[in-house]
C-alpha cells in the first residue's frame, strides 16, 4: 500500500473515531448535566427551610448545569449530513470544521461551562457560610479550593486536549485537502 492511501485510510478511521468519541463525550456530559441539575433542584428542596442563599445557590446551579447541557447539544452535537467517504475533499473539509469548532469550545470553556456555575457556587458559599458562621473560614477555604481545582484542571484538560490532538489533526487534514484541491 502506497503512503498517501495510508495515510488516508488513517484520516478516515482519524474521524470515524473522532465522530464516535465526540457523541460518547456527549452523551455522557449531558447525561451528568441532567443528573447535576435534578440533585441540585433536590438540595434546593431539602434546603429549603434553611438560609435564603442556600436553595437559591442550589437553584442557579442546577440551571447552570442545564445551560450547559443544552450549550453542548447545541454546539458540539455533530450537526447536518456527513458528506461520502467518495467526495473526500467535501468529507474532509465537515471533519476539519468539526475539529475547529471542537477545538474552539474547547479554548473557550471557561465562558460555557465554569462561569456560569460561578453565581450559584458563591451563593451557595453565602448560604452555606450564613448556616454555620462559626466555620466561615474553613468554608471558604474549601468550598474555595475546591473549586480553583475543579475550574483548573477542567480549563487545562480541554486545552491540554486541544494543543494535542486536535491541532494536529486539523494541520493533517488541511494539508491533505491542500493537496486534493491542487490535484
Amino acid at each position: 500500500m502506497n503512503e498517501l492511501t495510508y495515510d488516508e485510510t488513517a484520516m478516515f478511521e482519524d474521524t470515524e473515531k473522532f465522530n464516535k468519541t465526540l457523541s460518547k463525550s456527549n452523551k455522557v456530559e449531558i447525561f451528568f448535566g441532567a443528573l447535576g441539575m435534578i440533585t441540585f433542584l433536590f438540595l434546593a428542596y431539602i434546603f429549603k427551610d434553611k438560609p435564603i442563599f442556600l436553595p437559591i445557590g442550589f437553584m442557579l446551579i442546577a440551571l447552570a448545569s442545564l445551560f450547559i447541557a443544552l450549550y453542548i447539544i447545541r454546539n458540539r452535537k455533530i450537526k447536518g449530513e456527513i458528506p461520502p467517504k467518495e467526495d473526500k475533499l467535501k468529507y474532509f473539509k465537515y471533519w476539519i470544521y468539526w475539529y475547529e469548532n471542537t477545538d474552539k469550545l474547547g479554548r473557550n470553556v471557561f465562558w460555557w461551562y465554569i462561569l456560569p456555575i460561578v453565581p450559584g457556587f458563591l451563593t451557595l458559599t453565602v448560604g452555606m457560610v450564613q448556616l454555620v458562621p462559626e466555620k466561615a473560614l474553613l468554608i471558604l477555604l474549601v468550598l474555595g479550593s475546591t473549586a480553583l481545582i475543579v475550574g483548573g484542571v477542567t480549563i487545562w484538560l480541554n486545552r491540554f486536549y486541544s494543543s494535542k490532538k486536535l491541532q494536529i489533526r486539523i494541520v493533517k487534514l488541511r494539508e491533505y485537502t491542500t493537496v486534493l484541491e491542487l490535484n
